[in-house]
Formats: structure tokens, sequence, C-alpha cells
């Protein structure tokens, strides 16, 4: 159980450093703009962002069950696979001036965002509750969440030196740099064990059962509408 601990404990440090990556996109501050130059609209370039917006949406509840069947280390490698697949199209987008690609980039965008949509949360809460540190889990997953802040401060002023001297394309290319790392990085998770699995239901089960309430109250329906 000690060994268990003491690599289980290795989530934390990965954790932060794969929030740092994850918040370390240079492009950010000027993805519009770049989109823009592809698609020489300022319209279609958010249109290509609500795409992946759309998608999100749709693809929350059934990755959610993908987390709890296939596993969260998984899932988040999944999803960092697709961002790199993502950032890959969009410097391609570019090379090619293709909206194609930035449409397609899109999609794998929506489905990552998806997949590590709560899941990173619920790696880090059993992460703690296997570590019997489970009432530190708000303060611990806070501080995680500063490194993102950090990564994005950083990200913008590498991405203001890069296109100073090169191009935005040049700095789409170079985006797909760390979010490689970032990927590396979740193949070293270790997978909590599911301590609270036989306890409490799945994504499916409250699906399931936010159905039946929506379904039998007339004012959650008026709210689920709007």
């Amino acid at each position: 159980m000690e060994i268990t601990k003491v690599k289980i404990k290795r989530n934390i440090l990965l954790f932060k450093l794969a929030s740092f990556f994850d918040g370390f996109w240079p492009l950010s501050p000027l993805v519009v703009i770049y989109f823009e130059q592809i698609t020489n609209s300022y319209a279609t370039a958010m249109g290509i962002f609500s795409i992946a917006n759309i998608l999100q949406s749709i693809m929350e509840i059934p990755t959610g069950i993908i987390s709890d069947r296939l596993g969260r280390k998984k899932t988040l490698c999944v999803s960092s696979l697709f961002f790199v697949i993502c950032f890959i199209l969009y410097a391609l987008a570019g090379t090619f001036n293709s909206v194609i690609f930035l449409i397609v980039g899109s999609l794998f965008w929506g489905t990552a965002m998806a997949l590590c949509s709560g899941t990173d949360e619920a790696m880090v809460y059993e992460t703690m509750e296997q570590l019997k540190k489970r009432n530190k889990y708000d303060i611990v997953f806070s501080r995680i969440g500063m490194f993102t802040q950090i990564g994005l401060a950083i990200g913008a002023i590498v991405g203001a030196i890069i296109t100073y001297f090169y191009s935005l394309n040049t700095l789409a290319w170079f985006c797909v740099l760390p979010m490689s790392i970032h990927f590396i990085i979740t193949l070293f998770y270790v997978e909590p064990d599911r301590i609270l699995a036989s306890k409490e239901k799945t994504s499916f089960g409250h699906f399931i059962e936010a159905i039946k309430k929506i379904k039998n109250n007339k004012k959650l329906q008026k709210i689920s509408l709007l």
C-alpha cells in the first residue's frame, strides 16, 4: 500500500506540470487573428470556435461515461493526443491556407475538451482520496489551476517574441511542442483506485436520474429549454 501511495503521489506534481503546458499556448491571444488570416473573415473565424464549443457541449455526457469505463488516465491521454492532432491541423491550415484543416482541428478540439472536462478533477479527487487527504482536495486543485495561469502568462510573452521575429504560422507550429510535452506527461499518470465507484452512481446513472427529474418537473423543463 505504501508503494502505491508513493507512486500515486506523483500525480500531483504531474498535474501541475500538465496544467502549466495546458495553459502554455502562445497562439492563444492571437488565435482569432490567425484564423482570420486563413478564412479572410472574423465571423468565420469565430464560427470555427463555435464548432468546437457546440461539439464539446454535445460530447460532455458520452465522454463522462467513457471516462468512467475507460479510466481517468487513458481518457486524459486520449484527450491530450487529440489536442496535439488539433494543433498540428491548425498549423497545417496556416501552411496550406486551408479552412478545412481549421474545421477538422476544431472537431478534435471540442472532443478533447469534452474528454478532459471533469476527468481531471475526478482524477485529482480520487488521488487525494487514495492518499487519505480528501479534505485537502480544494487546496491542491486550486494550486494545480494556478500553473495554468502561469502558463498563459509566459505563453503570451513567448508568443509576442516569436510573432515579432517570425510569422503567426511559425507560432502555430511552435505550439505543437508544448502540447506534445503535455501528452508525454499524461503517459506517466498513475490510475487511482476507484474507491468510491461502488458507492456512487456512474455518469450514466446520474444522466438517467436527471432525465427522470426533468420529465416530472415542469420548472426544470423550462430551465433546460432555456
